[in-house]
This record gives structure tokens, sequence and C-alpha cells, in this order.
């Protein structure tokens, strides 16, 4: 920034003169603090990961490839996970991008609308073939993530103040929201998982049944659709049996 000069106002005290160009780059250095505030809130393990440096030259670099168009800064960051998956600083690190692409579908379930608890009791109001043609969905926010990475421990070391140490360990996870919190889970087992996946497509109970009778998870898929339900991961796909707001 240029040398300031002063000018006198009253009673002898003096202020700066700002030139109208180091007025501009002072308010764009605000803003650029104000945005990587508001990337740092929803990739907190993601710059840890990076680095303070590297953090800071990755998103000047992508706000210069992608300028914020949104009225919103809760919106300024739609494709930064795409950038860092494409950043040749990265290439070495996967885990990196695995993390960023979970904390971005961590707060867009933050920001997205509260969940209402399905009572599958309610199914024993329902004849056996209304049942069967109940169709059985997943809840708005619930997204699936199969990673090579241990990001629940990269988390929860981030979160004690711990050196993060990346490991190579396959994990199965979910992010779906409960009443107002969203929550990141490793799902137990392939079969839970792959049940879980199989209700994208918002399958009836009876295709449900039919689908897992003769598998390994014949004994299982029951509870799993009466816990995730009270969990506020599945819920059936029409008004029929829908809780009373």
């Amino acid at each position: 920034m240029s040398e300031l000069e002063t000018i006198p106002v009253q009673e002898g005290r003096r202020v700066p003169q700002v030139s109208s160009d180091d007025r501009f780059e002072i308010y764009a250095q605000a803003w650029f603090l104000r945005l990587e505030e508001a990337v740092l809130d929803d990739f907190p393990v993601t710059q840890a990961l990076m680095g303070e440096e590297r953090w800071l030259e990755t998103l000047k670099d992508y706000f210069l490839a992608h300028p914020s168009r949104s009225f919103s800064i809760v919106d300024c960051s739609p494709e930064f996970v795409s950038f860092v998956q494409r950043s040749p600083k990265f290439a070495h690190e996967p885990w990196i991008f695995e993390m960023a692409q979970v904390e971005d579908r961590f707060a867009q379930t933050f920001y997205g609308p509260d969940t209402q608890i399905w009572e599958t009791s309610q199914l024993a109001a329902l004849s056996p073939e209304a049942a069967a043609e109940l169709p059985i969905g997943l809840q708005s926010g619930v997204s699936f993530f199969k990673v090579n990475w241990d990001l629940l421990s990269l988390q929860a070391q981030h979160e004690a103040g711990q050196k993060l140490e990346p490991q190579k360990k396959p994990q199965s996870l979910m992010i779906y929201r409960k009443g107002y919190s969203p929550s990141l889970v490793q799902v137990a087992s392939d079969e839970e998982f792959a049940f879980l996946k199989s209700c994208e497509a918002a399958p009836t109970l009876g295709e449900l049944a039919e689908r897992f009778a003769d598998s390994p998870s014949s004994d299982h898929w029951i509870a799993w659709l009466t816990h995730w339900a009270s969990q506020g991961v599945l819920c059936p796909k029409n008004d029929l049996l829908r809780n009373e707001p």
C-alpha cells in the first residue's frame, strides 16, 4: 500500500487520507478474509490437513477461478470440492479430497431442512397387502460415501487438538439429519450399507422382503429398517404413514 497522506481536522487531530485504489485493496482483502472464514466453517479438518499456507493458496486460486456469484456467503464455494480433486497439489494426498467431499456434504445437510421421525409402529394399522406396497425411501439430507481413509479418526484427532495422522482404512460412511442436527457415522457392515443404499430407489416393503429373504441379511433387515427410521434416515415415500406435524 502507498504511503498515507494526512489532512487536518478539527482541534488539530489528523486522520489518514487513503486513495481510492488503496481503499479498494482494503475492501478486497477484507472480503477475501470473510470468504475464507465462511469456507473454513465448512471445511475445518480439510484446512488442518492442508496446512495454513496451502489452504490460503488454494482458496485464492479457487476464488480467482470461481468468483462467488451468490448473494449469500453460505453459497460461496459450490465448486470447491471438485477444485481440490483436480488440484495437482494434493494428487499424492487422496485423504484430503475424501475429507473435503464429506465435510461439504455435512455442511449442506446442516443447512438443509429438519427431518421428521417416522414411527414404524404405524405399520400395524395397515393390512398386509397395503404394507407390502408401501414405498420406503431416504429422508432428505442422507448421503453415502465409500472412502479409503479413516476419516472418522482424523475428525476425532482434529477435535482433540492432536496431530492428524491419515491411515488407510476403508469405511462405509453415512451422513443424515435427525431433527436439527446432522451426523456422520460409519455403517456397521457391508450388508447394512447395501440395504440402506437400496432404499435410494424407494422400493416397497414387499420388494425389500423379496430382495433380502434369501440373503445373509434375512434376519437383520427389519431391525435395520426400524433402527434407521428412528434415526431420521428412512421414511415412507407417500403420505400414508407420515406423522402429523
